[in-house]
């Protein structure tokens, strides 16, 4: 069944989930993109599959309780003439911020001989299409320059990376007082390492009830001063943003719901 989400509403072509692109490889290599929803459950960034997702709605203002169930099944709803149930994924993923006042339910895509589901989520951030190469698992993370710390969740089946520009806040004030005209990243919390080779490393930490979903910083010492004008640049360094966005397995996170 084809996803029922709002294009307008999330400023995406669904049809790129069918498209590939071509990779520096050649003009006759090509890789396949995937597609996910991107939500946020406090302060963890979490992906679902967009085929996973049937429609985005706003979540009722009262819920049906369901006596003796499990904590992370907030209740019952009637969804267009459907009795759906509404996860509470905060069970699974703990958080310290209260609620955004931005929530939505991401009602699943279940078929018609099972309890049709929904998650509430505390805000819905997109739908973006990355390439297959960009998505890390277990078997492929060895292989790559991320901690993988966020993989030891039970719920977690991979890693989506997405890399962006950061955005700049200038004026910083110093230690001693001064102003800095500098360029400060938003939610840099390691230094990245220097040397003759792009350093990677974690902004944030995943592990226990940290986090889930990393920002990474990446650093290169490579020459672009032909591309790039010099009085815009800090010693040819340009600064890339890399999100590790923890990709829910929807099995388990029904099975562990129904059974907490």
């Amino acid at each position: 069944m084809a996803p029922d989400l709002s294009e307008k509403l999330l400023g995406i072509d669904i049809d790129d989930a069918d498209r590939t692109r071509d990779s520096d490889g050649g003009d006759d290599e090509q890789e396949e993109l995937r597609q996910f929803v991107f939500a946020g459950v406090g302060e963890h960034r979490l992906a679902l599959p967009v085929d996973a997702v049937r429609t985005i709605t706003e979540p009722p203002t009262e819920l049906t309780r369901v006596p003796r169930a499990p904590p992370a099944i907030e209740g019952l709803m009637d969804l267009r003439g459907e009795i759906t149930a509404v996860l509470d994924p905060r069970v699974h993923f703990p958080v310290s911020e209260s609620r955004s006042g931005r929530e939505r339910l991401l009602v699943l895509d279940r078929s018609s001989d099972r309890q049709s589901a929904a998650i509430r989520v505390d805000e819905v951030i997109g739908v973006e299409t990355v390439p297959e190469s960009d998505v890390i698992d277990a078997d492929t993370v060895g292989a790559s320059e991320l901690s993988g710390d966020a993989l030891d969740h039970p719920l977690v089946l991979a890693l989506v990376t997405q890399e962006r520009k950061p955005e700049p806040r200038v004026g910083r004030a110093t230690t001693d007082g001064s102003a800095d005209d500098g360029v400060e990243t938003p939610g840099a919390g390691a230094t990245v390492g220097g040397g003759g080779s792009a350093a990677l490393s974690s902004a944030r930490r995943t592990s226990g009830g940290e986090p889930i979903g990393e920002t990474f910083e990446i650093e290169s010492d490579e020459d672009t001063a032909d591309d790039i004008d010099a009085s815009e640049t800090d010693d040819s360094t340009q600064e890339i943003i890399v999100e590790a966005t923890a990709l829910v397995d929807i099995d388990r996170l029904l099975l562990a719901s129904e059974n907490r």
